[in-house]
């Protein structure tokens, strides 16, 4: 495989540069607002009692939980903050505990899928789709939106993540004493 330097000009890399320093009153502000819209949705469903808010509400907060899992990506790769604690810590708080993760396992697991890529038996989120049955190509286009669109609406799929999130996160054993602690006084 190619190292980034034989692809991309110097003038590239000079601007790709840029894009990894690590901005933390942006990455506050990101946080924050995916906080916001969770609130706004709450408080307006709360306050309407309309289906058609309720079902905008979740679509919204679940659309803001799956960024908190971008962002702990993020932090995974020591990304989201410049110094390490708050990147770990304001990542357990404010981002991995409302979503019933562990942040240092994920950060374990994200490491044996970098180090395992695509690897059946050893790349933890290839076993992850596998269960979910995503670990095969569509070679029909009707297969493919059976598949990835109308049975992810149905919701069939979630109390099999909700089990292996919580069976992989709660019990736990690369999780520190300390963030367990602190995640179960969450």
């Amino acid at each position: 495989m190619s190292s980034v330097n034989s692809i991309f000009s110097q003038e590239t890399r000079k601007k790709l540069t840029k894009l990894y320093k690590k901005n933390n009153w942006y990455n506050f502000l990101c946080i924050f607002f995916n906080w916001g819209v969770i609130s706004s949705s709450i408080y307006l469903s709360m306050k309407t009692h309309n289906i058609w808010i309720y079902l905008l509400s979740i679509t919204l907060i679940g659309s803001r939980m799956r960024g908190f899992d971008n962002l702990m990506h993020e932090a995974s790769h020591k990304m989201l903050f410049k110094n390490k604690h708050l990147n770990k810590w304001v990542t357990c708080f404010f981002i991995a505990f409302p979503i019933f993760t562990s942040f240092t396992t994920y950060c374990k697991s994200h490491v044996l899928h970098h180090r395992f890529l695509w690897d059946p038996q050893k790349d933890p989120d290839a076993k992850r789709y596998k269960l979910m049955g995503l670990d095969k190509p569509q070679k029909k286009m009707s297969t493919f939106l059976i598949n990835h669109i109308i049975k992810p609406l149905t919701l069939l799929h979630v109390p099999k993540y909700i089990f292996g999130t919580l069976k992989v996160n709660l019990f736990s054993k690369e999780e520190p004493l300390s963030e367990r602690i602190a995640r179960l006084g969450f």
